[in-house]
């Protein structure tokens, strides 16, 4: 369902890499190939494995936090690893490769290396400006991307799944350290929150990446205009609420003409998106600021995103069930006429 609903909004050289890749021929749709009863079976024995893995995965992370929340980081190094892997096998024949670099992807593994790595570190004042900066991140501007990006709770869709993993899992994880629900986790580290940890570490971090995202645009991503990247994909979906929101804005400080459209190759869209990243990442992270400090107000925060991607997965399935039930009334319609 996922790869039907990305191929309407696509335009016509990635349709091709997304048919190449799942039916093997660039000139046949993916509809037309999913029609084939053994995909379908293929499809379906898919999704069920999917489904399966998916609940047995929340469940078992559940598991661990109430119970050995000591056990979770070693959780969260073993599944990432595996759902990036994955994601990159998928990724790699349509040329979605490059989304992997996507600033989401380093907070994760910051979180986890600072994790298991400063539990042998005898410098706690590092590890305690690492993990302030991880969690202002974390519940900054990657939780926001949860409600940002509508991501959902649908069991059956690998996809979906790990995108909402890789936007929730830094955002527990860094709960259990900062209150200390992992053993030690900050030893005797002073956490306290001033302008530094809060503001110039944070955006430090989120700068030293966007310089590196940068310089691989220049010499890779640009010379391949077959690749896909959030900016790609942003600037040329017309009918992405972002998309239409960004655009809104720019015609509005009048840096685009009411006609104008995004060019992906352009230096003036290049440099919209790296300063509308910017100041989403700055202002995300003032309230992450405010919710370390409370420790119920972090607890209810991390339940919100939850119940707001089982809100979007509960509105995927009614929209799809709708279609299915929809369907049989129009197919009973047919046979009646006929």
């Amino acid at each position: 369902m996922m790869l039907m609903d990305v191929e309407e909004q696509l335009k016509t050289t990635w349709k091709r890499q997304w048919r190449k890749a799942i039916s093997g021929d660039p000139e046949k749709r993916v509809r037309d190939h999913m029609s084939d009863p053994g995909v379908q079976k293929r499809i379906k024995l898919y999704d069920t494995a999917s489904f399966t893995l998916g609940v047995s995965t929340v469940l078992f992370a559940e598991y661990l936090l109430l119970v050995y929340p000591q056990f979770f980081p070693i959780f969260f190094l073993i599944t990432f690893s595996i759902l990036i892997l994955l994601r990159y096998l998928t990724y790699k024949p349509i040329k979605h490769h490059f989304f992997l670099l996507d600033f989401c992807y380093l907070v994760n593994v910051s979180s986890i290396l600072q994790s298991l790595v400063c539990a042998e570190v005898k410098d706690q004042e590092i590890c305690a400006n690492w993990l302030t900066a991880n969690f202002v991140l974390s519940h900054g501007p990657i939780a926001m991307a949860i409600l940002a990006w509508q991501n959902c709770l649908v069991f059956h869709s690998m996809d979906k799944m790990t995108s909402f993993f890789i936007h929730i899992m830094p955002v527990l994880l860094n709960y259990l350290l900062r209150w200390n629900i992992i053993p030690n986790s900050v030893g005797d580290a002073d956490l306290s929150l001033g302008l530094c940890n809060s503001m110039f570490y944070p955006l430090i971090f989120y700068s030293l990446w966007q310089a590196c995202y940068l310089y691989v645009q220049c010499t890779v991503i640009d010379h391949d205009p077959e690749l896909v990247t959030s900016l790609r994909y942003l600037t040329q979906t017309p009918r992405n609420p972002m998309y239409m929101l960004v655009k809104e804005v720019c015609v509005a400080l009048g840096v685009f003409e009411k006609d104008e459209g995004f060019d992906t190759e352009g230096l003036k869209t290049k440099s919209i998106f790296v300063i509308g990243q910017f100041i989403y990442i700055f202002v995300s992270i003032i309230p992450a600021s405010l919710i370390f400090h409370f420790r119920g107000l972090n607890t209810t925060f991390i339940l919100f995103l939850i119940l707001a991607a089982t809100w979007q997965g509960g509105s995927y399935y009614v929209f799809q069930f709708t279609k299915t039930y929809n369907k049989k009334f129009d197919d009973k319609k047919k046979e009646m006429l006929d």
